[in-house]
């Protein structure tokens, strides 16, 4: 994946990963990494939550709303394999379809995961 930033589940976009970075000019950098890091690790909680509760007691409204975050937070920083996991997700919870999101939770937590930790060595690199 040349040009990409890899990760094992996907990667992010450079220009758009540096563009999200640098709209703050460089003052501001670490802060915003260190928000969209805190971000995604809140998201990550609430799925690895959902995945550890028994399937029908999860809240579905809640689980749209974090894959919605997820989504934009991913289209945002040009993680796109993310973003198109995300709004499966989104649209499984939406229609209360069970049996996508028993694929698609483990996924997206994972995902997730991988995106955070893969800003978490940019950040440490800088």
């Amino acid at each position: 994946m040349s040009g990409r930033i890899a990760t094992e589940t996907g990667s992010f976009d450079p220009v758009k990963l540096s563009e999200f970075l640098d709209m703050g000019g460089p003052e501001l950098r670490d802060v915003l990494l260190a928000q969209v890091q805190m971000d995604l690790a809140r998201c990550r909680d609430v799925l690895t939550a959902a995945l550890a509760s028994s399937e029908p007691s999860r809240d579905m409204n809640a689980l749209r709303k974090t894959a919605h975050e997820v989504k934009g937070l991913s289209v945002t920083l040009g993680a796109d394999s993310l973003a198109d996991t995300a709004e499966q997700a989104e649209q499984a919870c939406t229609v209360h379809d069970r049996t996508a999101l028993a694929v698609l939770l483990p996924m997206l937590e994972a995902q997730t995961q991988q995106a955070g930790a893969t800003l978490a060595a940019l950040a440490a690199g800088d």
